[in-house]
């Protein structure tokens, strides 16, 4: 939807995705629009047993068969797929508490071999992980954007970037406030301008009826567009005789 327009109302997709007695989530569509990553999560007493990523193409038909993405699920939690690059070859980031871990959930990412197929995961480093817990990577254009509650920032979950140069990540460096703040925020994601892009915290808001912090939610968030308008103001000269 355009700013300030209004979404229809949500339907769901079909059995190709959708599998009664499990929760699809955490989806991640690639720029194409063609590609679609989501999490299979089994629960047992409000507790996730289970959770792996699968993958789905978009055909004329709309969502295909989905399929578990071979070489990053194991006997662990697998969650918050986001398709990037590095080292010159595309990569699938994800988090997950892998044993050996820097503590916690940490982001990971996995080479990409054939469709559907990845090598072995990769902790992505110590520059990025930390003791507490990392979410939700999301990457463009040599940056992941991610969530940690390890980095100082302003309190819980918070938006960071980190830059990479080819060879190492730079120190993650906070989003202003407005996007982070002293609550949990999380899910960050941009347009491909960067001027707007969406993410989800359990600050207050009007939508939470149990209590101001209880649930998440998703907002929307711009950056506006200053416009320079030069005005050219043209002066006639009188020649003094």
């Amino acid at each position: 939807a355009q700013a300030g327009s209004e979404y229809g109302e949500p339907k769901a997709l079909g059995t190709q995705v959708n599998r009664e007695e499990w929760h699809q989530g955490n989806v991640y569509v690639t720029p194409d629009g063609k590609t679609m990553y989501f999490t299979r999560v089994e629960m047992e007493n409000n507790y996730v047993k289970t959770s792996k990523i699968y993958i789905s193409h978009k055909g004329a038909d709309g969502w295909g068969a989905a399929t578990e993405v071979t070489g990053v699920n194991g006997d662990y939690i697998a969650k918050h797929p986001c398709e990037g690059e590095l080292f010159g070859e595309k990569v699938l980031f994800f988090v997950a508490n892998i044993p050996g871990g820097k503590g916690g959930f940490d982001i990971y990412y996995a080479t990409r071999k054939t469709d559907g197929v990845f090598g072995l995961p990769v902790n992505i480093g110590d520059v990025i992980n930390t003791p507490g817990e990392e979410a939700s990577p999301f990457y463009q254009d040599g940056k992941l954007y991610f969530s940690s509650n390890g980095h100082p920032s302003l309190g819980g979950l918070d938006v960071f970037e980190s830059q990479w140069n080819g060879s190492v990540w730079s120190a993650p460096a906070p989003l202003p406030a407005g996007i982070n703040t002293s609550l949990d925020d999380q899910y960050y994601t941009r347009s491909a301008d960067g001027y707007s892009g969406y993410l989800v915290s359990n600050r207050p808001g009007p939508n939470n009826l149990k209590s101001k912090t209880c649930c998440d939610d998703i907002y929307r968030w711009e950056i506006e567009r200053i416009k320079v308008e030069l005005v050219a103001t043209t002066f006639r000269l009188r020649r003094k005789d």
